[in-house]
C-alpha cells in the first residue's frame, strides 16, 4: 500500500484499498555468468559434486548452471583435468556458484527427460512416524483419563510440560 491509499482509506470510511502490484524477481540474464576470482578455483569442486550426485544433469545444463565450458566438465567427468588431484566435490550452492532454487529446478528437469521420478526429501519421515505415534498416544491417554472422571474415579493431574526428548 502507498502512503495515499492509506490517507484516502482514512478518509473514507467506504473506500476500499487497492494494494500495488509488488516487485518482480530478480531474473538472471542470458549470457556468460561471472565468478568473482576468489571463487573461480571452487568451479571444478561443484562441477565434481554435480556429476556425482546428479549424473542424469547434461554437460550443457551444467555449463550454464556453473558458468564453464563443456571441456573443463569432460576433463573432470574423465578424470583427465589438470588438477584432478585437488578436486573434492562440493555442493555449488554452498560454495555460492549458483541458488538452491536454479539447482533443484536443474534437478527436477533432468530428472524428468531421463524418465525418472524427482528426488523427495525423506529426512524427516522417522521423525514423522514417532510425532504421529505420540499424538495417538496422548489422544488415548485423553480419553481414558475422561472415561475414569465419568465413573467417578479421580485421575492423576496431568504434568505440565512433557519433555519430547526423554523416553
Amino acid at each position: 500500500l502507498t502512503q495515499d491509499e492509506i490517507e484516502k482509506g482514512q478518509a473514507d470510511p467506504n473506500y476500499r484499498l487497492k494494494i500495488q502490484k509488488g516487485p518482480e524477481q530478480v531474473r538472471r540474464t542470458k549470457g556468460p555468468r561471472y565468478t568473482p576470482v576468489s571463487k573461480r578455483q571452487d568451479k571444478p569442486d561443484g562441477i565434481a559434486w554435480i556429476i556425482r550426485n546428479h549424473p542424469e544433469i547434461s554437460d550443457g545444463a551444467i555449463g550454464k548452471l556453473i558458468g564453464t565450458t563443456r571441456t573443463t566438465i569432460a576433463a573432470i567427468r574423465d578424470r583427465t583435468h589438470w588438477n584432478i588431484g585437488n578436486i573434492v566435490p562440493k555442493d555449488p550452492v554452498t560454495l555460492g556458484l549458483c541458488s538452491q532454487r536454479e539447482l533443484d529446478a536443474l534437478v527436477t528437469k533432468a530428472a524428468k527427460a531421463a524418465g525418472m521420478e524427482a528426488p523427495t526429501d525423506t529426512r524427516l519421515e522417522g521423525d514423522r512416524e514417532a510425532l504421529l505415534e505420540q499424538l495417538r498416544n496422548e489422544r488415548q491417554q485423553a480419553v481414558r483419563d475422561a472415561e475414569a472422571l465419568a465413573n467417578g474415579e479421580t485421575a492423576e493431574p496431568a504434568p505440565a510440560f512433557i519433555d519430547p526428548f526423554k523416553r
